[in-house]
């Protein structure tokens, strides 16, 4: 008997769990990238986009931003930071998000390529936690010695993939 309860109970659930939840994507297509230098010979890219209207409620279940990238010669260090930009938008000072997000050059690579960032933390805090969307810094990693971003290592390469942003989510 019970048996035939967890049956019915369970093929309720398929039945109804399609008309409960509505995964979708949206793609941003106008990402604005600023290079700003540093004094260091490094620099720091900043990536700025409008997020579309979304359901309230919704579960973020990815975000990444995309770009293309060329590597002139290998950086001693591969190693990025995701930063939510400053309330300037000028990147100047930035803040970290709840948990620092790393992203990585390819290692031993060089020429064109694309580069993926998962941005899902930034963007569901944008979506869901009332924090402003002042843009997103990538920096090179402050805890490795060899900057990844500088001059004449790495640059944007747009004619590779020109700047993207896709969300992923979940509607109710």
């Amino acid at each position: 008997m019970k048996g035939r309860i967890l049956l019915l109970f369970s093929v309720l659930i398929l039945l109804l769990f399609p008309f409960t939840l509505k995964a979708e994507v949206v793609t941003v297509d106008d990402v604005t990238v600023q290079v700003q230098t540093m004094p260091d010979s490094s620099f720091q890219w900043l990536f700025q986009f409008t997020l579309p209207p979304l359901p309230a409620g919704v579960n973020i279940d990815y975000a990444v931003l995309s770009f293309g990238v060329n590597i002139v010669k290998p950086p001693a260090g591969k190693f990025l930071e995701i930063l939510a930009a400053d309330s300037s938008s000028t990147g100047k000072a930035a803040r970290y998000n709840a948990l620092p997000v790393t992203g990585r050059l390819l290692k031993n690579r060089i020429g064109p390529g694309v580069l993926d960032l998962d941005i899902t933390q930034l963007v569901d805090l944008w979506i869901n936690g009332g924090v402003a969307n002042k843009g997103i810094l990538v920096v090179s990693h402050c805890r490795v010695a060899g900057k990844a971003l500088q001059v004449g290592k790495v640059s944007l390469a747009p004619g590779v993939q020109k700047p993207v942003v896709k969300i992923y989510y979940t509607a109710r």
